[in-house]
């Protein structure tokens, strides 16, 4: 009796998504060198050069050049290809009876043809009727190829042309994959793996994600955020007007926040499609996205991310104290808190920016994703350059202009900006410490020659409630409408009232 044969161990790792690229790739390049076949020819070449010249004169010149096979076929390749003289051609209903003319039926290839137009250009054949014509076409042609028994894309065609080929196939592929919960999936059970990046399954792609954006609860995280953040689907084409899906994500988000303030989530979702619109309006960023919005959703945005700057000025404020070890910062940290978050609690802080260490880069860049920070500059040391510790924030309150600073930094403050300041120049990535601080005062004092209210520069002395007071009066004085108590804690708030009374 023989010996037994040896046991062979192996196993095998569970497949990724990108084992499937290059198996798409060339599934895709398979699928369509049928369509390909006989293009190329001499006469091909001809005769589409004939009909691109007989369109130039007009829809009636190329209705009377169609009268063979041949001009159908080639006709029918122009329309599904990418180039700008084919896209100009206007599929009209009599041109679209016309495809029949020759030939009752149409041929394999021609039939191909077609199709892959009504994929790649669907609504855009730039003509109303156009649309509805070729759909009754393809239904009609796909109908009489039900009983012969192919196999491949065709038959799936076949099988679901009044789906496929309907005049509001994008929206109909939208809700069956809503109705299935993936995308990806319903376009390859329908046979369009490798009509991807086609207009019909990119205004498909677009109904989808936006209708399930439209009924995900305000605020609430989902993986649906990060999907319409990818740029093959936040950079696919939305309409002829130039929008893209991104612009319509960014309006349905906005627009569905509260004004008051707006999740993490979405906040991070609008800044990594679009970036912080508070940048120069030459900003690609600004002309890209925020360029196309309404004002009104603009501000919106502005006001949450002054919150924003506010919360991360704080938050990396606490961490820094806590870090070191700084017992005096962190005795100086909750005030300072309440004082600043009881301005913007008031709907009192008009616009804000960061100024920061890169100690504070570093901690909000371990912190967040590049493109969910907003838009912030590096603030250095005035005469060495070296880099700081300290880290400020700007806040527009009111109609005054405070600078705030981290550690043992006074408070400026100016009744109007003056001209030489770049303060908001947020194409300027970095400042000196000084432009922040007594080089504003002086380029006040310098600008209004003593016409204006005087600068405000208080240093932090926590006793007594010195600096709050000082600064509530100066912002008073310059008719700022305070609601003192939301500056302070309640104990905090009795203690001030005792001091300094009511104000």
């Amino acid at each position: 009796m023989p010996p037994p044969l040896p046991t062979l161990r192996f196993e095998l790792r569970d497949w990724q998504g990108q084992d499937f690229v290059s198996l798409r790739e060339n599934t895709k390049t398979l699928s369509t060198m049928p369509q390909s076949a006989g293009t190329g020819s001499r006469r091909f070449e001809e005769t589409q050069k004939a009909l691109l010249a007989a369109a130039q004169r007009g829809e009636q010149a190329l209705y009377e050049r169609l009268r063979r096979p041949i001009d159908i076929r080639a006709l029918s390749h122009l329309l599904g290809s990418q180039g700008d003289e084919a896209r100009q051609i206007q599929l009209t209903p009599q041109l679209v009876s016309r495809l029949t003319g020759p030939k009752r039926q149409l041929s394999t290839l021609t039939l191909l043809h077609l199709i892959s137009a009504w994929f790649r250009r669907y609504d855009r054949f730039n003509h109303p009727q156009g649309l509805q014509a070729l759909s009754r076409l393809l239904q009609s042609q796909l109908e009489q190829r039900q009983s012969t028994g192919r196999t491949g894309m065709l038959s799936l065609y076949i099988k679901h042309r009044a789906l496929l080929f309907a005049v509001d196939a994008a929206s109909q592929l939208a809700t069956r994959a809503d109705a299935s919960g993936n995308f990806e999936t319903t376009i390859d059970r329908y046979g369009l793996a490798t009509q991807a990046d086609s207009r019909l399954v990119t205004l498909a792609r677009a109904c989808y994600y936006l209708a399930r954006l439209e009924v995900l609860p305000v605020g609430a995280d989902s993986p649906l955020l990060s999907k319409v953040t990818q740029p093959e689907i936040r950079d696919a084409p939305l309409n002829e007007e130039g929008e893209l899906i991104g612009h319509a994500v960014l309006r349905s988000l906005i627009s569905r926040a509260v004004v008051s303030s707006v999740s993490d989530a979405w906040r991070n979702t609008i800044l990594s499609i679009a970036g912080d619109p508070r940048v120069p309006q030459g900003h690609p960023n600004y002309l890209n996205w925020w360029s196309r919005l309404e004002p009104a959703l603009i501000n919106k945005v502005r006001g949450w991310l002054a919150g924003f700057d506010l919360k991360l000025f704080l938050s990396a404020l606490e961490q820094y104290g806590e870090d070191r070890n700084d017992e005096k910062l962190q005795r100086m940290y909750p005030a300072r808190r309440r004082f600043l978050e009881g301005l913007l609690k008031q709907d009192l802080v008009n616009n804000t920016r960061l100024f920061i260490s890169q100690d504070m880069k570093h901690y909000l860049t371990k912190s967040f994703k590049k493109e969910e920070l907003p838009a912030y500059a590096i603030v250095r040391d005035s005469r060495s350059m070296i880099d700081l510790e300290r880290s400020m924030i700007y806040l527009n309150v009111a109609d005054v202009h405070i600078i705030e600073g981290s550690h043992n930094r006074a408070i400026y403050g100016v009744p109007r900006l003056p001209q030489a300041s770049q303060i908001l120049e947020f194409g300027i990535p970095e400042f000196h410490e000084r432009d922040l601080g007594m080089g504003l005062l002086e380029q006040y004092e310098a600008e209004f020659n003593g016409n204006g209210d005087d600068p405000l520069k208080v240093t932090h002395h926590p006793e007594s409630f010195n600096w709050q007071h000082k600064v509530i009066q100066y912002l008073q004085r310059q008719g700022v409408a305070l609601n003192i108590e939301k500056l302070f804690t309640p104990g905090d708030y009795r203690r001030y009232k005792r001091i300094h009374g009511l104000g």
